[in-house]
């Protein structure tokens, strides 16, 4: 007798099924219907996609998008979808997924007659207290750009809601750094920035955390305007943080309402008011007293200008031995300019052991150099930062101010030929790079400069020149990479690849591996480039193209085993690469392993509908119709041809 496995039923004879590819029993003949893949596939085996519940809703709603916003392209149907949404008996309980959808339309369609339903639905949220979509609903209007969502947004910005605000500030601190934003939204920006009477403390602290790394001028008027606030007690909070720079930041914020405090003349009724929570200043000054010991320079640095602004020169005179140059430096300043309030600290320096403070007390051109050094250091300090967010222009302002303190400032001219060449500018690039070698004729960073602009010039022998000149002071990545870009490009292969391999010890790139194997393969020297590709694997071994180029290079060596080995491998680290599925069907077939071939092709269209309708991807259709050919399926083989003809007319024909 013969039992289904699947319907249980016995039979006399044997009328079961088999999977087509690991051959175990599935079922019976008359428990599914023929001709689908369940019928023919194990459910481990069946290349139809596993049905995931998320998946199809997701699908739906990328449909429901589309057509909504084909619809919504029309005045009239965009109406009917602006009262869709804004309409609440129509909100069911899988509202949110249709709000986000209704959302999405809108950033399509980026129309002015969907502001004021959005904005009216974040009335609501605020109202109400959720806000489920608002991240949505605010980048929606940053999307739309027109006036009249500039002014929907001014009027956000003023909303006495935190998250609002909020949220518009983390859409500003990103749109602030494209230059080709709309002027108005950057008014806005500015108009935040400059500070508004109804923002509380937290806020203006949100602001120096958004924009503290992008703009020192920023940042000194967000800390000005939380020090001109009556909010000292709230100040003192955030000297729990975590982070170094709000820490920072309200050391210094509460030393500058120290000083606007000492400068002001105003009747003692209001210093008698304020003396009513004094009872916290203590435990503060105690606290910012322990910030001398922070690891951080920039938080201890801040510490010594509260410490001033409260007259404690006690504990500025400790800081004279910190092991940060810019902390003795800042105490002693401090120290020098609190005049008879801290002339007992000057007169133990004077008579003190400490030389470097004592040199720096008597010798007024030491101070003048030292201070001027901060001041350089600080002015590259902005200038990096305004290159790390693509500020070229104000960072030129920076490193043009320190040649202006020191007219011969070699680092200033070489980080100031970097900047040029990054936008284009090689006259101005060169001219720089040529002062800093005449400052530094030892630079390997000015070399390598100087030959990267010669590149890009098409002065091809000056470039390997100045590389050559940059290696042989200090080997390097940029000047080897680019001398192997040229020795590549003009044919000297042999130095070309030494080079590469001389790069490849600085640092090991899966990118600079194939630039070898291809000249190489130029070279026609075939195990060599397969020796490399060899490598890239072992170094690389989820980079998908070593397996592509060594499995293409073993199939033209006729080592088919060796191939087929290689792209099971690979097919098992990369399954739904289209290449990599084609390459392991064809070679399988070539190995007249059809079914398998099959499987693995019409897994793929299963898996990824798109590549199944792609031209670029025709001839998958052709080694599935030629595979289903050899087992004796003639319609589905010739329905695959067809389909392979008609998506690349230069395919099926057999």
């Amino acid at each position: 007798m013969y039992v289904c496995p699947k319907c249980g039923k016995e039979y006399k004879k044997d009328v079961l099924r088999i999977c087509d590819y690991c051959k175990k029993v599935i079922g019976c003949n008359y428990c599914l219907a023929p001709g689908t893949l369940e019928y023919r596939y194990c459910d481990d085996h069946n290349p139809k996609p596993k049905k995931d519940k998320g998946e199809e809703i997701l699908k739906f709603i990328k449909i429901f998008n589309m057509q909504l916003t084909k619809i919504a392209n029309e005045e009239e149907g965009l109406n009917k979808i602006i009262n869709i949404f804004k309409s609440e008996t129509e909100r069911t309980i899988d509202s949110d997924v249709l709000i986000e959808g209704l959302i999405d339309v809108f950033k399509n369609v980026r129309s002015d007659a969907v502001i004021e339903s959005i904005v009216e639905y974040i009335d609501n949220s605020y109202r109400n207290d959720e806000f489920a979509h608002l991240s949505e609903c605010i980048g929606l209007l940053f999307e739309i750009k027109t006036n009249k969502a500039v002014e929907k947004i001014r009027e956000l910005s003023g909303y006495p809601s935190v998250d609002i605000r909020k949220e518009i500030l983390d859409v500003l601190s990103e749109i602030s750094q494209d230059d080709k934003a709309n002027p108005e939204i950057l008014k806005i920006y500015n108009e935040i920035l400059a500070g508004r009477s109804d923002y509380e403390v937290e806020e203006i602290y949100d602001l120096l955390a958004h924009f503290a790394d992008i703009d020192y001028r920023v940042r000194d008027n967000a800390v000005r305007e939380l020090a001109e606030k009556d909010s000292k007690k709230e100040l003192t909070g955030f000297l729990n943080s975590s982070d170094p720079q709000i820490i920072g930041y309200s050391i210094r914020t509460l030393a500058l309402k120290n000083e606007l405090k000492n400068n002001d003349e105003e009747n003692k009724a209001e210093k008698d008011e304020e003396n009513v929570i004094n009872d916290d200043i203590d435990d503060v000054d105690a606290k910012i007293s322990e910030c001398m010991k922070h690891e951080n320079e920039f938080v201890r640095e801040s510490a010594i200008l509260y410490l001033k602004s409260k007259g404690m020169y006690d504990k500025i005179f400790e800081a004279i031995t910190d092991n940060s140059t810019n902390v003795k430096i800042s105490a002693l300043d401090a120290l020098i300019e609190g005049g008879e309030h801290a002339k007992e600290y000057v007169a133990q320096i004077q008579e003190g052991d400490n030389e470097f403070a004592k040199n720096y007390m008597s010798n007024e051109e030491m101070r003048y150099a030292e201070n001027v050094k901060r001041e350089i250091d600080l002015h590259d300090k902005y200038a990096w930062d305004f290159v790390n967010y693509d500020k070229e222009s104000e960072a030129i302002e920076e490193y043009n101010e320190i040649l202006k303190i020191d007219k011969n400032n070699g680092n200033a001219y070489l980080n100031l030929g970097e900047v040029y060449s990054k936008i284009y500018r090689y006259k101005d690039a060169e001219e720089c790079a040529k002062k800093h070698l005449e400052i530094n004729q030892d630079s390997a960073e000015g070399w390598s400069l100087l030959g990267r602009i010669y590149n890009v010039k098409g002065m091809e022998k000056e470039a390997l020149d100045a590389f050559k000149k940059s290696i042989a002071i200090k080997d390097n990545f940029l000047s080897r990479l680019f001398s192997g870009e040229i020795e590549q490009r003009t044919k000297n292969f042999d130095e070309a690849i030494e080079e590469y391999k001389a790069l490849l010890k600085i640092k090991d790139i899966a990118n600079i591996r194939l630039r070898i194997y291809e000249i190489l393969r130029e070279q026609d020297k075939k195990e060599d480039a397969m020796d490399e590709l060899q490598k890239g694997i072992d170094a690389f071994p989820d980079e998908i193209e070593f397996y592509k180029d060594l499995s293409t290079m073993l199939i033209e060596a006729q080592r088919s085993s060796d191939a087929e080995k290689l792209l099971r491998t690979a097919y098992r680290k990369f399954p739904y690469d289209a290449e990599t599925s084609g390459m392991l069907a064809s070679a399988l077939f070539q190995s007249h392993k059809y079914s398998e071939s099959e499987y693995i092709i019409k897994k793929l269209f299963a898996e990824n509908p798109d590549v199944a309708k792609s031209g670029g991807h025709a001839v998958l259709h052709e080694i599935l119709g030629m595979s289903l050919g050899e087992q004796g399926k003639i319609a589905e083989a010739t329905k695959e041809l067809k389909t392979a003809h008609r998506l690349d007319p230069s395919l099926g024909r057999r």
